[in-house]
């Protein structure tokens, strides 16, 4: 996607004297989409809560983009001593093959695999 679609595709969906909210996971995967964001955070009409899982969002570089305007929240996942306790299991051995298929992010748990 480019960032003239993400665009226009924010505005039309913009509601007057509500609060209004873009998620965007993945936003790396949108051309060009620093220019977006920073255009519709200077437009004070949105809340903007972003996701991705490249390197360019992992570093410093993208906070540096929006210098005083963003808020970075590092989710790491659960250690397989975290995973037993939360699972309650007592066997290390099948909780370590349980934590290799199911992996250690706690959000993935609400959701069948």
């Amino acid at each position: 996607m480019e960032y003239h679609a993400l665009n226009n595709f924010i505005l039309n969906s913009y509601i007057p004297e509500k609060n209004n909210y873009i998620f965007i996971d993945e936003v790396q995967m949108c051309t060009n989409f620093e220019k977006k964001l920073n255009s519709l955070h200077a437009s004070e009409k949105f809340g903007i809560y972003i996701t991705g899982s490249n390197a360019f969002l992992l570093s410093s570089d993208l906070a540096t983009l929006f210098t005083g305007r963003a808020f970075e929240i590092k989710i790491f996942p659960f250690s397989l001593a975290e995973f037993m306790q939360y699972f309650e299991l007592k066997d290390q051995n099948l909780a370590f093959n349980r934590y290799i298929k199911e992996g250690g992010m706690p959000g993935s748990y609400l959701y069948k695999i």
